[in-house]
């Protein structure tokens, strides 16, 4: 229940930032570091930190394309996964990059290269799996500026599993939907 409510009280903030922020100057948008707001709470365990940089722009120029980096874990296993896979946990490093369509409106292709671990997935003769993973990610997204150094974004699309180096990477679900909602801070 404590989730829940704190998830409200973030979805008010954001809404009422949003409301703030429509007579507030944004200045264009330079470095910035990006959180997920929802996953860590529900179902719990997943946590997205992005940092955003520019791409090489002319001088003078507003950029539009971003460097994405990040770290990504999850251990979620309630909702996302069911009992078939055991218990899961993952960790990552994100590269990607970020193009904004106009000041609102933009799309990422994204990686997560890293670390997956399964322990008692049923029917598997194995009792704990390891080995590396990459999953590659396409978003679509609304960013909204909330004020003149924060914003906030929903993104949605689809994820494409790559690779396992375990021999049951024929049991990863291949092609998987997402969404998220981020709060950033532009430095």
């Amino acid at each position: 229940m404590k989730k829940i409510r704190l998830i409200c009280l973030l979805v008010s903030f954001m809404f009422a930032g949003m409301a703030y922020g429509q007579t507030q100057e944004s200045k264009p948008q330079n470095e910035s570091f990006e959180m997920n707001i929802i996953w860590p709470f529900i179902p719990g365990g997943i946590t997205e930190l992005r940092y955003i940089t520019p791409m090489m722009t002319e001088k003078g120029e507003v950029p539009s394309t971003f460097w994405v980096l990040g770290l990504y874990s999850d251990y979620a296993s309630k909702i996302i996964r069911d009992s078939s896979y055991g218990k899961v946990s993952a960790y990552a490093f994100k590269i990607g990059m970020k193009q904004f369509i106009n000041k609102e409106w933009h799309y990422e292709v994204s990686a997560n290269i890293g670390w997956r671990e399964e322990i008692n997935r049923p029917n598997v003769p194995d009792k704990k799996i390891i080995g590396a993973a990459v999953r590659a990610w396409a978003l679509f997204g609304y960013q909204h500026q909330i004020s003149n150094i924060f914003y906030s974004n929903i993104r949605a699309g689809l994820s494409q599993h790559l690779y396992r180096s375990d021999k049951y990477s024929h049991l990863e679900k291949k092609t998987v939907p997402g969404f998220d909602v981020n709060l950033g801070v532009v430095f």
